[in-house]
């Protein structure tokens, strides 16, 4: 005889839940919405500046503007675990275990499955995308994130100091595995003393790409497999010859002074006018060369040194998610449709304000005049709306 209640009880909760969601979902709200937006990248001086133009041009178009918050690649994750389980966000950067966990978040359900509105509302988002990216971030049949529109193959690559590669002629093409770098460490050491050799950071590299190895499912978990391997067969990656050879020369460089002595705790993008590198390893593609130069804040050349093979990891290494919970579904595909089908919103959020961040030249070319602003171009939508750079 109590069950009857208990089931109208019910019913009621979810004819309440389910009115209020489509009265959110109805754009009937008390005052303009403000999505929280978190992204990878350090804070930049002119975050606020570059936040005011971006929701005076949202406010031109729709009913809401953002907050716009850029967390430091070391502490990313920390803090975006943090915002996920107080529930104040509304869209985040996601991508591999340190960067938000996409796969892991998705399976819990607290990313929003966004099929639905790429199938109705944003359809003009979702054609524009090449339809192999959207296998990166589909689980179960569902969407749950917006992958960047990028190159599908990212390349590792030896970065150096193009300052020094002239100086002393070098002929980078020759350098392919960490082993090869040895005389011209040696050289930079002997006659370069405020320059370091190797510099490396916190993250995990993967220095057998050159071998055809790729990480399976995380970089922190050593199960690999060789792309030139017919059967792709998975191996502890610690178990091999190469392995040992290279974290033994590594152990090598960073005894004779080769590598920087704080890399296990130096953060990912942690350059500042006063280091002097000569080279490092990064993952990248086409026009990587302008980030890492501005991020050396020196001009680098770049040499790659794994084959061109798409992987998941690679396709999936920049994603932008909505809160499953979020009130305002509608608002944030809409915010993420303008990033990857707007010219002029998606040069905005990458490169700032024009003539204060940067100017155009005549042929319509990026020339930076700022260091003020930076975005981090994999991170916020479609790469092939932006400018390219003078250099």
């Amino acid at each position: 005889m109590k069950i009857i209640p208990i089931v109208l009880s019910s019913l009621i909760f979810v004819s309440c839940i389910t009115s209020c969601s489509n009265k959110s979902n109805n754009n009937d709200y008390s005052e303009d919405p403000k999505l929280i937006y978190y992204t990878i990248g350090n804070k930049d001086k002119d975050l606020e500046l570059v936040n005011d133009e971006i929701n005076k041009f949202l406010s031109s178009k729709y009913n809401f503007t953002i907050e716009y918050n850029k967390v430091s690649w070391t502490n990313y994750n920390d803090v975006i675990n943090s915002v996920i389980a107080s529930n104040n966000f509304d869209i985040a950067f996601a991508a591999s275990k340190s960067q938000g966990d996409f796969v892991t978040n998705a399976q819990k359900g607290l990313w929003l499955n966004l099929t639905p509105y790429l199938q109705n509302q944003a359809k003009k988002l979702y054609d524009t995308i090449d339809s192999r990216f959207w296998k990166g971030v589909t689980i179960d049949d569902k969407i749950y994130g917006i992958p960047t529109n990028k190159e599908l193959a990212v390349l590792e690559y030896f970065i150096f100091s193009k300052d020094l590669v002239e100086k002393y002629d070098i002929d980078i093409s020759q350098y392919k595995t960490v082993e090869s770098l040895a005389p011209i460490l040696k050289l930079i050491k002997s006659e370069e003393p405020d320059y370091t050799p190797f510099t490396l950071d916190s993250d995990i590299k993967n220095y057998f790409s050159y071998y055809g190895y790729e990480f399976v499912l995380d970089s922190k978990i050593p199960i690999m497999i060789n792309s030139f391997d017919d059967s792709l067969s998975l191996v502890n990656i610690f178990e091999t010859d190469i392995a040992k050879n290279t974290l033994n020369t590594l152990r090598r460089y960073y005894q004779l002074g080769y590598i920087n002595s704080d890399c296990a705790i130096k953060e990912v993008t942690d350059t500042t006018p006063t280091q002097k590198v000569f080279c490092t390893i990064s993952s990248g593609g086409p026009y990587s060369e302008i980030t890492w130069s501005q991020n050396w804040n020196t001009e680098v050349v770049s040499n790659p040194i794994s084959p061109p093979i798409i992987t998941n990891q690679s396709v999936s290494g920049g994603i932008m998610t909505v809160n499953a919970r979020t009130k305002y579904p509608k608002e944030c595909v809409q915010f993420l449709e303008l990033l990857n089908t707007n010219y002029y919103f998606r040069n905005l959020v990458n490169y700032g304000i024009e003539n204060v961040h940067y100017k155009l030249s005549d042929k319509g070319q990026v020339e930076i005049i700022s260091n003020r602003y930076a975005g981090v171009p994999h991170t916020q939508g479609n790469y092939f709306l932006l400018n390219t750079t003078t250099k």
